[in-house]
């Protein structure tokens, strides 16, 4: 029996077509999940970071949503960061939420973290990253390379004291 699409005189000739005619369904199936997964990696990379300066480089962005995707995975937290010349108005807050808003116009910084994470992080450590970390990065300009290492400084507090509980 000869389909459509499956012509041949001999039987090999119709095993051999009917084999191209499944890898290319099979390369057009993967190709479309390859294109999907993309376009949802954008999505979360907006709702990951939002950036009204337009100063983060796409570095900088793609380094912001690899720490995003080690908080997800390690302690099942999402981070947001929020950088804009226009006022800070912080949502409420969220349980699992790592919240981080900077103005560097008006060197205004808005660090809001779950409740556990703040236990963990301690009220000291949290003081310093909202009120000392930024500015010495807000005056040469290099506040995204501030943002970046308050993150890496979150991680690795958060890390090691996942690490040291029994």
């Amino acid at each position: 029996m000869r389909g459509p699409l499956v012509r041949g005189d001999s039987t090999g000739e119709r095993l051999t077509r009917l084999l191209l005619l499944v890898t290319v369904f099979v390369i057009c199936a993967l190709l479309f999940q390859w294109n999907t997964q993309r376009h949802l990696d954008r999505l979360k990379a907006k709702e990951t970071i939002h950036d009204a300066t337009g100063t983060l480089t796409a570095d900088q962005k793609d380094a912001l949503l690899q720490f995003s995707r080690l908080f997800k995975e390690e302690f099942g937290m999402e981070v947001r960061v929020v950088v804009t010349t226009q006022p800070l108005e912080p949502p409420a807050p969220a349980p699992s939420i790592i919240y981080l808003g900077l103005n560097p116009d008006t060197r205004q910084v808005v660090l809001q973290v779950p409740p556990l994470a703040a236990r963990a992080l301690g009220e000291e450590t949290l003081t310093a990253l909202r009120e000392t970390h930024f500015p010495p990065y807000f005056d040469d300009g290099t506040w995204p390379k501030g943002l970046i290492l308050a993150l890496s400084t979150i991680w690795n507090i958060l890390l090691n004291q996942s690490a040291a509980a029994p």
